[in-house]
């Protein structure tokens, strides 16, 4: 499990920058407590999609 900081390292973004693209649907993530988690599947799910130009809701009917 990573955190939004982890994701945003990864991805040489900002923290706010992640917290958008959960906010719009574009990566998944849940909430343990008070933190965020992304797993490492939805991260890869999220930079194939990023990669390939594809929507997060074409991505969730694979």
């Amino acid at each position: 499990m990573l955190t939004v900081s982890d994701v945003a390292d990864r991805m040489y973004v900002s923290e706010r920058t992640v917290f958008r693209w959960i906010k719009a649907g574009h990566l998944k993530a849940f909430r343990t407590g008070r933190v965020l988690r992304i797993s490492e599947a939805d991260l890869e799910r999220f930079l194939h999609m990023y990669r390939t130009g594809r929507r997060a809701t074409n991505l969730r009917a694979h």
